[in-house]
């Protein structure tokens, strides 16, 4: 969902190369994946996720996380496009920490 949601939002076609399974390891690789081809590649690490979120990422127990993953993702696109689309103080400070 995560590679789709960024495709969307923004207007690319990215394919990490993600695999269906429903093994935590396969997971966990997703989301190295989308770590490597969209934080790091894309966005030029202006965020990025740590192992250990990327341990609870995978394991989808975390709503809260799940949801910081999908904010900074919005904030950091149209921070690059000049929109500010959420009113916070928070949006420059969480697009430079690692989530």
């Amino acid at each position: 969902m995560y590679q789709q949601m960024f495709n969307y939002v923004c207007n690319e076609s990215m394919n990490c190369q993600l695999v269906l399974s429903g093994r935590i390891q396969d997971k966990i690789q997703n989301w190295n994946r989308i770590n490597m081809q969209i934080c790091y590649n894309y966005f030029q690490q202006e965020f990025y996720f740590l192992p250990d979120t990327v341990a609870i990422l995978a394991s989808g127990m975390s709503e809260e996380k799940v949801c910081r993953a999908l904010n900074v993702l919005f904030e950091v696109s149209a921070q690059q496009k000049g929109i500010r689309i959420f009113r916070t103080n928070r949006a420059k400070q969480t697009a430079q920490e690692p989530i």
